[in-house]
């Protein structure tokens, strides 16, 4: 826009899940045998095919998408170098414990204890958690037109969306304190996430407030049918309960066909069993054959 300086002035317009390629990525993939994958393969095609057009430009704005090869490694770095927005102990303490390099498929809390904490709050915490993509909007800060650093690669923005069609933004939005970054230089860059879609009327809000309750509720309702309400109550105290299966698989010393057994389990003095449970039976009829043990039913 006017009155920007045109060597760091940028605009780009980002679509969910479209890949911006960096200018780094554009010197990696350029080359053919630095790629590997189907996904390096392809990013080489795109390159190859931006060299015929003559379309190539020192671009300071790209994006990592799902299916990039470096996806994971972007999920521990800060996303920005301001003292003040460092992350908390518990934030910390949950990244170390999650698996390094291990692909994740979720959204974790970002603030896992929420004060005070109401209906709404106790539902989305606790609802199961769901699988999720995610993209990062990215900015090449270092010098202009000097050689593409891997540490002058920077988050501005992370963007995930859920299952359940949910969309959120790391940073969150802000108007008043803006976001810094530092590159390899020193060089300080202080960016804002701003919301510029209109805003939703109270009815329209209050809409979609009644949708998410919903929704919490719907989800309560599946896990409650998943895990059913049928449970054996544990036996009163000081008793045990014992389980016994058996399976009569054979008779010997059967003379003759359609003979059967009419069976009952004798218990022993001090032992009950469950109302439900049946101790009497009858087995199949018989059916005599000769064996070398003689005749087995």
């Amino acid at each position: 826009s006017s009155g920007i300086n045109a060597e760091y002035g940028e605009e780009a317009t980002v679509s969910w899940q479209e890949k911006i390629l960096s200018q780094r990525e554009i010197e990696l993939y350029g080359d053919l045998l630095n790629c590997n994958t189907v996904r390096e393969r392809h990013y080489h095609e795109v390159i190859e095919g931006m060299r015929a057009r003559n379309e190539f430009s020192h671009r300071r704005i790209y994006t990592c998408v799902e299916e990039d090869p470096t996806v994971s490694e972007k999920e521990n770095m800060p996303l920005t170098t301001r003292t003040s927005q460092a992350l908390s102990y518990l934030e910390h303490k949950v990244k170390l414990a999650r698996p390094a390099g291990r692909k994740q498929n979720y959204t974790p809390l970002q603030h896992p204890v929420q004060v005070p904490s109401n209906d709404v709050n106790r539902k989305s915490n606790h609802v199961q958690l769901v699988s999720t993509q995610r993209m990062y909007i990215m900015a090449d800060i270092g010098r202009p037109r000097g050689i593409p650093r891997a540490e002058d690669e920077v988050i501005l923005c992370a963007v995930t969306m859920d299952t359940n069609r949910v969309l959120s933004v790391t940073p969150p939005f802000n108007s008043t304190e803006a976001h810094a970054i530092e590159n390899s230089d020193g060089d300080v860059w202080e960016y804002t996430v701003e919301q510029i879609t209109q805003q939703v009327s109270e009815k329209e809000e209050a809409r979609e407030q009644e949708v998410l309750e919903e929704l919490f509720a719907r989800h309560a309702s599946l896990l409650h049918n998943m895990v059913g309400t049928v449970f054996t109550d544990p036996p009163e105290e000081g008793a045990e309960r014992v389980h016994v299966f058996g399976e009569i698989s054979r008779a010997v010393g059967y003379d003759a066909d359609n003979l059967f057994v009419n069976y009952s389990f004798d218990l022993p003095v001090g032992w009950c069993i469950e109302e439900d449970v049946e101790i009497r039976g009858l087995t199949q009829r018989s059916q005599v054959r000769e064996t070398k043990a003689g005749q087995i039913a």
